[in-house]
């Protein structure tokens, strides 16, 4: 499928031609309950939208451009196949980074990272209060798995 239409502006003849292309077989290929995940910049796959705002999202927002494999909308893991997406969770984006989410916000990629002094001062050397241990609680908790997908099909 032609994908050429997602770099192009929203207002193009183009753009609206492939996005008309892109939720019909969206829709058609991985609908739920009459709705689909919105790829929309805002949205980002993870909301379920109906049609008529996935195409209002389209149109205002624009797709996410590095949405070039539409593994939640029906395609195929090789892009020379077509048809219902027979993909892996292997295929899908992570969508828990919580390392990814601290590092974007605080500039810091893990606790080992988090400074232990301050500029020209001696060394922190208290015990955090309990909310800041319960925060490093979850993020421990947040690289245990919920589920081992080895175990898939097995009853």
């Amino acid at each position: 499928m032609d994908k050429s239409w997602m770099q192009k502006s929203r207002v193009s003849l183009e753009y609206v031609k492939g996005m008309k292309e892109f939720i019909e077989f969206a829709f058609n290929n991985a609908a739920s309950e009459g709705k689909i995940l919105c790829p929309c910049v805002k949205c980002a796959n993870l909301f379920w939208r109906a049609h008529k705002e996935v195409v209002d999202h389209l149109v205002c927002e624009g797709i996410m451009p590095n949405y070039t494999r539409w593994v939640f909308h029906g395609e195929a893991s090789s892009s020379s196949t077509s048809g219902p997406a027979t993909s892996t969770h292997d295929d899908m984006p992570p969508r828990d980074d919580m390392h990814g989410l601290l590092h974007d916000v605080f500039g810091i990629s893990g606790v080992d990272d988090m400074p232990t002094e301050l500029p020209s001062q001696e060394p922190i050397q208290e015990e955090p209060n309990p909310e800041a241990e319960r925060f490093f609680k979850l993020l421990q908790d947040a690289e245990q798995a919920l589920y081992h997908f080895s175990s898939v099909g097995q009853v």
